[in-house]
């Protein structure tokens, strides 16, 4: 009990020392605030390697939904959201919004960023695809303060026995 005393009296007083540094930190990358919405989209390229070739098979996903996750991240690390756009994948990969694919952020910091994860549901599984956290900052943003920001994402997903990797991702902002 003596332990768990100390252990949490020592937690109390280090605790405020890293908090205070994490402001210093974001007091330092501060920034004029800007307000944008964020209107997703994109393609996606699905292959499979065959006999050392890569073989399209998109097409095979034809339907099923895409997920696109994301959250603002804040400049001390903290997370908000995530928040979701669905998409159904076309027959040639365009990713066709099933919502209403808006949503409106504020920034005020250099280091605030906002991360994109991607999921596809096929048939009855969803499948989280490896190596696909893209990070879009502040600075990306800046251009398009009072305006809406399309993201427009080209990603090529490689499927090895049901597991999806991200070999590219580009995103062309708009």
């Amino acid at each position: 009990m003596r332990t768990t005393a100390w252990l949490l009296l020592l937690f109390l007083v280090i605790a405020p020392s890293n908090c205070e540094q994490c402001s210093e930190d974001c007091d330092d990358t501060t920034a004029p605030e800007i307000n944008f919405g964020l209107v997703l989209g994109g393609h996606i390229l699905c292959v499979i390697e065959q006999l050392g070739d890569e073989i399209d098979v998109t097409q095979s996903y034809f339907y099923s939904d895409f997920i696109m996750s994301y959250s603002k991240i804040y400049c001390d690390g903290t997370p908000r959201g995530p928040f979701t756009t669905n998409f159904k994948i076309g027959e040639t990969g365009l990713l066709e919004n099933q919502g209403i694919g808006y949503m409106s952020f504020r920034m005020d910091n250099t280091k605030d960023y906002i991360n994109f994860t991607f999921e596809i549901q096929y048939q009855e599984d969803t499948y989280k695809i490896k190596n696909a956290n893209y990070k879009v900052y502040y600075d990306m943003f800046k251009p398009y303060d009072g305006n809406n920001a399309h993201i427009d994402f080209n990603i090529k997903i490689k499927w090895d026995e049901g597991n999806p990797t991200a070999e590219s991702i580009v995103a062309t902002i708009f």
